[in-house]
């Protein structure tokens, strides 16, 4: 297990202000005059935030620390590579402890839950439960001398457990997930204005990092949501593996790209807003529709710097899911059929986003200039 330090992020702000200031003046970002170069858009910058340490399980598995448990095990993989067994052996033992908790979190569905949520609440405990087991089992072998090494520690703490612990973010609450909702974005922007001054390396960084928002969003969604994410960040992962391959000085145009898992992101939160609202959670929807519009708005800036179909209905949705979602937070009446109006909108944008370049899927396009 490896770790690395990224630069200093700000401290924790209240909720709603993040996603406002989210919408706050744009800044454009810069990159250098290269031939062909890909260039980033601009972005709406505020007091969102990305992470400021990670964790690499391995080259592609990367995992922001974004709220305490994330950031116990940060600590404890630091440190088993510095030696300090004593403390490693504490740190995994409170992530247990936690794991355990979120288990049972897990299971508190509401009475009016289907058959299909109850299953998978069942199977999200289990794996939250088997990921606590593991944690504790590591524990307690660090402290009889058994485990010494971090290549010693996976073993135990395998990649299978690494799957299971982003199980967690179906049960965490906006306060995990909200401040970091836009860091997609930021990492798709510095790996465009990497990929213009030719910084290969630094850009496949960036994208990986990226990636890792994109896998911690996917396990709490399901559905089409599930298989766009899962599709963006295949793709992103066929870039990294494409990489050395490429000629030096080609062109890598990945505007679609990077449009293509914002809009997902888009998707997996519409979803959780609809959820939400179904549940009659209106602040936890209204969070995920302010979400939705912001990630959408986002995969547009870049489709712009693309050719591809008209964006009206896209831009309809991401208007539509940022006003209600201030509507929701602000506590005003909503009808049914403005949520239905809002859903109709992203279903108009995903046929807009499936054309194009004349693809089936574009959330599985790659570009052109590879093949």
């Amino acid at each position: 297990m490896r770790t690395d330090t990224i630069g200093p992020g700000p401290a924790a702000n209240d909720s709603l202000h993040l996603l406002r200031e989210a919408e706050s003046d744009a800044v454009a970002h810069e990159a250098a005059s290269q031939p062909a170069p890909v260039r980033a858009p601009r972005e709406r910058h505020g007091t969102t935030h990305a992470a400021r340490y990670w964790i690499r399980y391995d080259d592609a598995t990367w995992t922001p620390v974004v709220d305490t448990l994330s950031g116990r095990l940060y600590e404890a993989w630091t440190a088993v590579g510095a030696g300090q067994l004593p403390r490693a052996a504490e740190r995994f033992r409170w992530v247990g402890a936690a794991l355990r908790q979120h288990a049972l979190k897990a299971t508190q569905y509401d009475d009016g839950a289907t058959a299909a949520e109850r299953k998978l609440a069942q199977l999200v405990s289990w794996r939250l439960a088997s990921a606590a087991l593991r944690a504790g089992m590591l524990a307690t072998r660090i402290e009889r001398g058994r485990v010494r090494s971090i290549a010693e520690a996976r073993q135990i703490f395998d990649a299978l457990t690494w799957l299971d612990l982003d199980r967690r973010w179906l049960v965490v609450g906006p306060g995990a997930w909200l401040p970091v909702c836009n860091s997609a974005q930021r990492h798709f922007m510095a790996a465009a204005g990497q990929l213009a001054r030719l910084h290969r390396a630094n850009a496949i960084e960036e994208v990986r990092k990226a990636s890792g928002y994109l896998r911690l969003e996917a396990a709490r969604v399901s559905g089409y949501a599930r298989l766009a994410l899962d599709a963006a960040q295949a793709d992103l992962a066929w870039f990294t593996s494409r990489h050395p391959q490429l000629p030096p000085a080609s062109p890598l145009p990945l505007q679609r790209q990077f449009g293509a898992a914002l809009f997902a992101l888009a998707l997996g939160h519409r979803n959780r807003a609809s959820q939400a609202w179904l549940r009659q959670d209106c602040t936890g929807a209204g969070y995920e529709f302010l979400a939705a519009g912001a990630s959408l708005g986002f995969a547009l800036r870049w489709q712009a710097q693309a050719p591809g179909p008209s964006s009206v209905q896209a831009t309809l949705a991401a208007d539509s899911s940022r006003a209600l979602g201030r509507r929701l937070l602000a506590g005003e009446h909503v009808e049914r059929s403005d949520v239905l109006r809002v859903v109709q909108d992203f279903s108009a944008a995903a046929g807009a986003y499936q054309s194009l370049a004349g693809k089936a899927d574009a959330l599985g396009m790659r570009p052109q200039a590879w093949h």
